[in-house]
């Protein structure tokens, strides 16, 4: 027992002289300092968001125009000046240009057509199309917005019933 101790503490003196040993190799003869940089860039980018567009009913005997309203949600990085375009339609009449649009819904695969503008101000005033109508501005954060539409349908159409329909291409651009 006592020999097995004799080798056990034996053992462990030579471990704490390799311990002991490591310990002075590792030591430093001295110290160099070097700075580097980190860099990163933000940048400009958007997202866009739509939703259907429903005027809903439309009575061409009432005498009054049709109001609707559809928001389109943007998120873009911070103070990224963007705007919102809108295409005049996949059913636009001669003439439709982005500046100066003529925005019509068509029934089914006839040639009957229900004419109808989008707005960029409430009171329906300024149409949707030229750059100087178009909402633009600068995001303030990360954090989504949303731009509303305004839309009518003049009032006093002569329609045939049933449904009519349009596709309008939204665009933020950024």
């Amino acid at each position: 027992m006592v020999k097995r101790a004799k080798r056990i503490l034996g053992a462990a003196i030579a471990i704490g002289a390799v311990v002991v040993g490591l310990g002075e190799h590792t030591a430093n003869a001295g110290t160099a300092v070097s700075s580097f940089g980190v860099s990163a860039t933000v940048i400009a980018t958007c997202q866009i968001s739509t939703v259907a567009f429903a005027f809903g009913s439309y009575d061409p005997l009432s005498g009054t125009a049709t109001d609707g309203t559809a928001n389109v949600t943007l998120t873009c990085s911070k103070n990224t000046a963007c705007s919102l375009e809108l295409d005049h339609g996949i059913n636009a009449g001669a003439g439709s240009t982005l500046a100066v649009p003529i925005r019509r819904m068509q029934r089914g695969a006839t040639a009957e057509y229900m004419d109808y503008g989008f707005f960029s101000d409430a009171a329906r005033t300024l149409n949707w199309g030229t750059p100087t109508n178009r909402p633009s501005g600068s995001a303030a954060n990360k954090n989504p917005f949303t731009v509303p539409i305004y839309g009518r349908v003049p009032a006093g159409q002569d329609l045939t019933v049933g449904a009519y329909n349009d596709t309008v291409q939204a665009t933020v651009n950024f």
